[in-house]
C-alpha cells in the first residue's frame, strides 16, 4: 500500500481498511500511511515527455553521445591535399615544360610509362589523403565514400566531397579550370614540338 501511496494511486482522503481497523475504514491520511503521504508530496513530478518533432535527429544523437566526431563551431576544413589536387593539372604542365627545356620530348616516341602511372596514382592518393583528413576533423562523421570518385576524374571527386562534407565546390572549379589551362598549353606545345621535328627534317642534308 505505501508503494501505491508513492505512486499516487491512493490519495490521502482515499478510505482503506485492513483487519488491524476493526469495522472502520479509515483515510490514508489517518493511518500509519501519512508518512508515505508527506514522502510522495515532496518527491519531484516526472519529466514531461519530449514531443517527437522536439527530439534531436539521430545524428546530433550519436555526436552528443560521442559516437561520431562533428566538426566544432571554428573548426577549419582540411585543404592542404584538395589544393594540390585542384592545382594537380598546372604542376603536370610544369613538369612538362621542365622536360622540354632539358631536351626530352614527353610527347613523342613510345609512351612514358613513368608519366602515366603518376598522371593516375598521385590524383588517387591525394585524393585518399584529403579523406581522411576530412573523416578525422569530423567533416566526413559516417565515412560516406569519397576516393573511389576521383576515378570520375578529380572534378567528380570534388563534386562528391562537397555534396557529403556541405563544403564549398570551389575546389571543383578550380580543377575545371586549371585542367582546360592544361589542354590548351599542351596543344600549344606539341604544335611546337611538330614544327620543331619538321624543320629539322627539312634542313637535313640529303644524301648524293
Amino acid at each position: 500500500m505505501r508503494l501505491m501511496v508513492a505512486r499516487g494511486v491512493l490519495q490521502p482522503d482515499t478510505i482503506v481498511w485492513t483487519p488491524s481497523f476493526g469495522p472502520t475504514w479509515k483515510a490514508v491520511q489517518e493511518t500509519s500511511l501519512a508518512e508515505a503521504v508527506v514522502a510522495s508530496a515532496a518527491a519531484p513530478p516526472p519529466p514531461p515527455r519530449m514531443p517527437d518533432r522536439e527530439r534531436p535527429p539521430l545524428v546530433e544523437a550519436e555526436a552528443r553521445a560521442g559516437l561520431v566526431r562533428r566538426p566544432a563551431a571554428g573548426d577549419d576544413e582540411p585543404t592542404k591535399y584538395a589544393s594540390w589536387l585542384a592545382f594537380l593539372p598546372l604542376l603536370f604542365v610544369a613538369a612538362e615544360v621542365t622536360m622540354l627545356l632539358g631536351g626530352s620530348n614527353p610527347y613523342g616516341g613510345s609512351p612514358n610509362l613513368f608519366g602515366l602511372l603518376a598522371a593516375v596514382i598521385v590524383p588517387i592518393v591525394l585524393a585518399w589523403r584529403d579523406s581522411r583528413a576530412l573523416s578525422a576533423a569530423g567533416f566526413n562523421p559516417h565515412d560516406c565514400w569519397l576516393t573511389p570518385f576521383v576515378l570520375l576524374t578529380p572534378f567528380g571527386y570534388f563534386w562528391r566531397r562537397a555534396a557529403v562534407t556541405k563544403t564549398s565546390y570551389s575546389y571543383m572549379w578550380i580543377w575545371l579550370g586549371c585542367f582546360v589551362v592544361q589542354v590548351l598549353v599542351v596543344s600549344v606545345l606539341v604544335g611546337a614540338v611538330v614544327v620543331g621535328a619538321e624543320s629539322s627534317v627539312g634542313t637535313r642534308p640529303r644524301p648524293f
